[in-house]
């Protein structure tokens, strides 16, 4: 048998020990957003925060990219990023806040990324303070969804040393197709969850013409310290 014929026997099975999976179409990346490519300032005029990506900021640069104000109402920003993933938007909002950024592509969605913008100056963003997040948790962590006509439940548990004062529960705007219906009567009214206690927080979700629908529900605590959970509701046709 020939040198060449015996090469060919190997290269057969070579082939016949790869997974198949090896021989597949190559997946596509899930989209992502690096914070520590984000930069953020204030900016002149009108109360408005500058938050730009250099290259890289975005992967795959054809993702789009979702910017939330978690402390103003307005709707949120979509931000198309160039070919290098850098992208560069104005936001309404003031420098101290906190934002929250996100990149979606085809229906996948990155995990949502929570910064302050904390100088007048350009400077990289900061990671948004959670001082509770080694002992108060929601589950879902940071996001939900919620069928339409439907409803979903946020879990709040205390696994601190100490009771936890929930402040406020309520939608970052106001008028949405989403409602909180429990556990506030009065959205305002503080309530003590104790050591180890489990708050379930329903929300509803009556679809608006022409959805899909998003808001973003946020949980406030002002005892032991200050803290802010912030879970996006995604509205499910």
């Amino acid at each position: 048998m020939s040198q060449r014929m015996l090469t060919l026997l190997a290269l057969l099975a070579l082939l016949v020990l790869l997974p198949l999976g090896c021989l597949g179409t190559p997946q596509p990346d899930p989209p992502n957003i690096d914070p520590g490519h984000v930069f953020g300032w204030g900016t002149l005029g009108p109360p408005t925060v500058l938050i730009q990506g250099e290259a890289g900021a975005v992967v795959p640069s054809d993702a789009v990219l979702r910017i939330w104000s978690l402390q103003q109402q307005d709707p949120p920003a979509d931000v198309t990023p160039a070919p290098d993933g850098s992208f560069s938007v104005e936001v309404p909002g003031n420098v101290g806040e906190e934002f929250r950024l996100q990149s979606r592509l085809d229906g996948d969605r990155s995990v949502p990324v929570d910064v302050v913008v904390v100088g007048e100056g350009p400077g990289l963003v900061a990671p948004a303070p959670r001082p509770l997040a080694d002992c108060l948790r929601t589950s879902p962590a940071l996001e939900t969804t919620v069928p339409a006509g439907g409803r979903a439940v946020v879990r709040l548990r205390n696994d601190c040393a100490e009771p936890v004062v929930v402040s406020r529960v309520a939608l970052r705007a106001p008028v949405s197709p989403f409602s909180v219906i429990s556990p506030f009567v009065v959205p305002t009214a503080p309530m003590d969850l104790p050591v180890g206690w489990v708050m379930p927080i329903v929300v509803e979700y009556s679809p608006a013409a022409g959805g899909p629908d998003e808001e973003i529900l946020l949980i406030e605590t002002t005892l032991p310290v200050v803290d802010r959970r912030p879970i996006t509701l995604v509205g499910a046709p």
